[in-house]
C-alpha cells in the first residue's frame, strides 16, 4: 500500500503572508504607542511643573529669599520655552532678571536649581534637569472654568499676577519668603501639528489659586470638560 507523505513545514508563500500581516499590525500599533508615550510625558510634565511650584514656595521660606519658576526662558536654545526653578541671589531691590552666567563652570547657570529644570520638546538639553519629548508650554488664555485654551493663534505659555497688588508678572511664578506668592496658571499641551483641531489635543493646566494651592487640571475632549487630578 502506497503511503502519502505530509509536509511538516510552511511554504515560502505562507511565511510571506504571515510576515506581511505582522508588518501591517506594527504599522497600526506604532501611532498608538507614540500617542500613549506623549500622553504619559504630558501627565509627567504637568506633575513636574506642579512640583517645581511647590518647591519654590518651600525653598523661599526655608532660605529666606525669593524663588521663581520661569516659563519664558529657553536655556538650551531650541526655540522652546522651558520650565526653570531658580533662586534670587540678589540683594534688595530684588533681582528680577534670571542671570544665566555659569561662573563656577559646572554647566548650570548659577541661579538655576539644576535638578529642577524641565526641557520640553527636545533632546538637546544640558546635562541636568529632565526632558520630555512632544510637549510644549501650552497655547491659550482660558482656564478650567471656561473650557480648553484658545488655539492656535494665541501662545501664552503662562500668565501670573501678584495676588496682593494685582500687578502682572507675566511668564513667571514668584514665591516670597513670607509665604505669599503670585497666582495664575500655565498650560501644557501636545506639541503637534498646529493645524490640528484643539479639542483633539490633550491639554493640562497647572493652576495656582489665590489661597496658594497648586492644582492640576486636564481637559477631556470626549467629555468636553476640565477634570481636576
Amino acid at each position: 500500500m502506497k503511503r502519502t507523505e505530509h509536509s511538516l513545514g510552511f511554504s515560502l508563500v505562507e511565511l510571506m503572508v504571515v510576515l506581511a500581516l505582522i508588518a501591517a499590525l506594527a504599522l497600526l500599533a506604532t501611532p498608538l504607542m507614540g500617542r500613549n508615550s506623549t500622553l504619559r510625558n504630558l501627565n509627567a510634565s504637568a506633575r513636574t511643573i506642579e512640583g517645581c511650584i511647590q518647591q519654590a514656595r518651600l525653598r523661599a521660606q526655608r532660605d529666606n529669599r525669593p524663588y521663581y519658576v520661569d516659563f519664558g526662558q529657553d536655556l538650551n536654545g531650541d526655540g522652546q520655552a522651558d520650565c526653570i526653578l531658580w533662586r534670587d541671589l540678589g540683594n534688595p531691590p530684588l533681582n528680577q532678571t534670571l542671570d544665566l552666567a555659569d561662573n563656577d563652570g559646572d554647566g548650570v547657570p548659577d541661579e538655576v536649581v539644576g535638578s529642577e529644570a524641565l526641557f520640553l520638546d527636545t533632546d538637546n538639553r544640558p546635562a541636568y534637569g529632565c526632558n520630555y519629548r512632544g510637549i510644549a508650554l501650552g497655547p491659550g488664555s482660558s482656564g478650567p472654568a471656561s473650557g480648553p485654551p484658545n488655539f492656535p493663534w494665541l501662545f501664552w505659555p503662562a500668565q501670573f499676577w501678584d495676588a496682593t497688588t494685582g500687578a502682572a508678572t507675566g511668564q513667571r511664578f514668584a514665591a516670597n519668603p513670607d509665604g505669599t506668592c503670585t497666582t495664575g496658571s500655565v498650560f501644557i499641551a501636545e506639541a503637534t501639528d498646529p493645524l490640528a483641531p484643539q479639542p483633539t489635543r490633550a491639554t493640562y493646566n497647572v493652576l495656582v489659586s489665590p489661597a496658594g494651592s497648586v492644582q492640576v487640571w486636564r481637559w477631556t475632549a470626549a467629555r468636553a470638560l476640565w477634570e481636576r487630578l
